[in-house]
């Protein structure tokens, strides 16, 4: 898309002509086909206030991107003439393992904050698609932990403290490095799950913790007859404390693991803590299933870390080549009602967490109104995380947002002018 020579000399001022991009290379920062006018690399929060000012006062559409990972959620923007990439703000502010607190600023990706922890035998526990990509900021804003959320809770949860750029060019701050800190309003929170309709974060505290002794995956692979997710959910209803169970459909499954799993897919028990602990849990799992496993085995080191590693990346490296990504989230008990229509595609079912991942080669309207339908029915909501571009022109990628007045009153309050991340979370 044509660029004006105006924008491109201004841009260039306030970054350097070297990190603007535009022409033919911003079709790699395209969101749901559509690609921006230009690409900005700030390398501080004043130049990202400087640029949403800018935005502004041209009233251009900003969409701010991380490593690009969850790029394909959402609706399709209703304008996008700049990419703002955080990657360039990248820098470890300040880490104090005896506090379990560090700071960051949100371009620094979760695979270099993840080494940096492990020096000090601490972790921060989200499970990002591609972590040496992902940034700390687009997981926050994402709000997509991973698959120890329900042990460990959402994002939010170890946010401690926020500084982000609002829509008019304002730097705000909230929280602080201190778990007792509640002093005005919840902006963590706030943040979290935005998807970058607020404001653009720029840095962020978290909270981190040891990392635990042992850990080890159990492994079952299941009879053609067992029914994977209400084995899953006996598991958690019968082992005590899994840091994560995980079913995965046969194709997927022998995939990740050969020649040893069941014909009725994968169910994968993370453990985590001491070692007499662990070897308990796994004998009890193994004994809940019973003939519903034909094939049991533990895993651990680096086998069980290869083995994550793919878990977490599996909207990627299984639904690569599928083109729709739907995101099913319901309450746990509510999973048994979607078992006939994971036949269709291969999916990715975090049990605890209520959470389908369906990869499928093809949907229409119809499918995944049904699916929509059938969520809400149980209690919960389904989601694009991947669609071509005409599906979610017939589908929306979100349900409707809860209480939409209090949230258009929010959006306006933070975005005056509607610039940030325009019409992506509500197509509204």
């Amino acid at each position: 898309m044509a660029i004006s020579a105006d924008l491109r000399e201004v841009l260039a001022e306030l970054v350097g002509a070297e990190n603007v991009l535009t022409g033919p290379e911003t079709l790699l920062y395209a969101v749901d086909g559509i690609a921006p006018k230009a690409v900005v690399f700030p390398e501080t929060r004043e130049q990202v206030r400087q640029l949403v000012r800018f935005a502004r006062s041209r009233r251009l559409g900003v969409v701010p991107l991380g490593g690009g990972t969850k790029a394909g959620f959402g609706n399709p923007p209703i304008a996008y003439d700049l990419a703002l990439v955080t990657r360039r703000l990248n820098r470890v502010v300040d880490y104090s393992p005896a506090d379990l607190t560090v700071i960051v600023e949100a371009g620094l990706t979760f695979g270099r904050l993840a080494d940096l922890l492990r020096r000090e035998g601490q972790f921060l526990p989200f499970d990002p698609i591609a972590p040496d990509r992902a940034t700390t900021g687009g997981i926050v804003a994402a709000g997509l932990g991973g698959l120890r959320r329900a042990f460990y809770g959402p994002p939010r949860d170890w946010v401690l403290g926020v500084r982000a750029v609002t829509g008019d060019g304002e730097l705000i701050k909230g929280g602080g490095r201190t778990v007792k800190n509640v002093s005005g309003y919840d902006l963590c929170r706030l943040f979290a799950g935005s998807w970058g309709s607020l404001g653009i974060i720029v840095e962020l505290c978290f909270k981190v913790i040891p990392v635990p002794p042992e850990t080890a995956l159990g492994l079952l692979g299941l009879a053609p007859s067992a029914d994977l997710c209400g084995l899953g959910l006996e598991v958690w209803r019968e082992v005590p404390y899994p840091a994560a169970i995980v079913g995965l459909d046969p194709d997927s499954a022998r995939d990740l693991l050969g020649a040893e799993v069941g014909p009725g897919g994968a169910l994968l028990v993370l453990f985590s803590g001491v070692a007499a602990d662990i070897d308990f849990q796994l004998g009890r799992t193994r004994a809940v299933a019973g003939d519903r496993a034909a094939r049991f085995r533990a895993v651990r080191g680096p086998e069980l870390d290869s083995l994550w590693a793919w878990l977490c990346d599996h909207p990627e490296s299984v639904g690569r080549d599928l083109p729709v990504w739907a995101r099913i989230s319901v309450p746990p008990a509510g999973l048994r009602a979607f078992g006939p229509d994971l036949v269709r595609g291969r999916f990715l079912v975090d049990i605890p967490g209520g959470i389908i991942n369906l990869y499928l080669d093809s949907a229409d309207r119809a499918f995944l109104d049904g699916l929509r339908e059938r969520a809400r029915a149980a209690g919960g909501s389904l989601a694009l995380g991947r669609a071509p571009a005409n599906l979610k022109g017939q589908v929306p990628a979100w349900d409707p947002l809860p209480a939409p007045e209090l949230m258009a009153r929010v959006k306006r309050a933070l975005d005056p002018d509607g610039i940030l991340s325009p019409g992506r979370l509500s197509a509204g």
